[in-house]
């Protein structure tokens, strides 16, 4: 239910306190390694917030993580809206942050909000002009706003 973290735990625990079969076993451990990769995968999803933390206030670094959790649930409305806030409380203490602008493009995406997601992908290549994917990007937001010219 696209939840990894827990469903690891639970196969490990079967295998752990349960009596599995070696055919039980061999499907659960290669469940376990599917979870693994889902995780991986889930986490390039999105940007995590740089190490440089302390220069963020604890709730703006707080709604970040929340629009993270939200997102990987594919619950990407509340993302949004979590992703929104954090945004506007970084703006407030004057610090930009490109992961987050990141972020609310891909969300935004998947929501369907095509001209917002181009215009938030055009906001981190102006904030992460040498990005080495910024030529990429830069055809994405071209077909973005060619998809809503439709």
């Amino acid at each position: 239910m696209a939840d990894p973290d827990h469903a690891e735990q639970y196969f490990r625990r079967y295998l752990e306190t349960g009596q599995p079969t070696d055919a039980e076993r061999a499907d659960v451990e290669v469940r376990i390694a599917q979870m693994q990769a889902l995780r991986a995968r889930q986490h390039d999803i999105t940007m995590t917030l740089p190490p440089t933390m302390d220069a963020m206030t604890a709730d703006a670094a707080a709604l970040f993580a929340s629009g993270q959790e939200m997102f990987r649930r594919r619950r990407y409305r509340p993302a949004f809206q979590a992703f929104s806030a954090a945004a506007a409380a970084f703006q407030a203490v004057d610090i930009e942050v490109p992961e987050l602008v990141y972020n609310l493009a891909v969300t935004a995406e998947r929501l369907e909000q095509l001209d917002d997601a181009a215009d938030y992908y055009a906001e981190y290549l102006r904030q992460r002009p040498h990005d080495p994917e910024a030529d990429a990007m830069r055809a994405h937001i071209e077909q973005l706003r060619n998809r809503r010219r439709r």
